[in-house]
């Protein structure tokens, strides 16, 4: 291996102990020279990926972990539930979207609030009637959409 390579992954990997640690686990695989006699940094490269350790846990949720998710989310952020499965955050906050499972909980919209949409809609800002409204600014464009207002 060239020194380049070695320099470089001194520094990506976080120091000589880690790279010294990552060879010594790759010796056990045959790392044979390419067709032109060099050494085969891709291959190398390829298995050490192989070996490493993933940080999280992969692939479908498990019962406990779903019924997990579903008791403790409102009441702990899910930050704090991904260290507890051992999952990133991303996949915990997609689990959650995919459940349905939200902090928020939708108002239904009232006759009141109905018809002061239908006839203020086309002259009133979206940020004033959702302020008057006590809705978000989303939540007016997607109703007016469904109910074919236009401005």
């Amino acid at each position: 291996m060239t020194k380049s390579v070695v320099d470089s992954k001194l520094t990506a990997s976080g120091g000589f102990a880690a790279f010294a640690e990552f060879c010594l686990q790759l010796k056990k695989y045959d790392l044979g020279p390419d067709i032109r006699g060099r050494t085969n940094i891709k291959k190398f490269l390829r298995q050490g990926i192989k070996i490493a350790k993933r940080p999280y846990k992969q692939g479908t949720y498990t019962k406990q972990e779903i019924v997990a998710l579903r008791s403790q989310y409102p009441a702990t952020s899910a930050v704090i539930l991904a260290s507890k499965l051992k999952r990133s955050l991303i996949s915990v906050q997609r689990q959650l979207r995919i459940l349905g499972i939200g902090r928020r909980k939708p108002k239904n919209w009232t006759t009141s609030q109905l018809q002061q949409l239908r006839t203020n809609y086309k002259t009133t800002a979206i940020w004033e009637l959702a302020n008057n409204l006590d809705k978000t600014p989303s939540e007016i464009k997607r109703k007016a959409a469904l109910m074919a207002l236009k401005k």
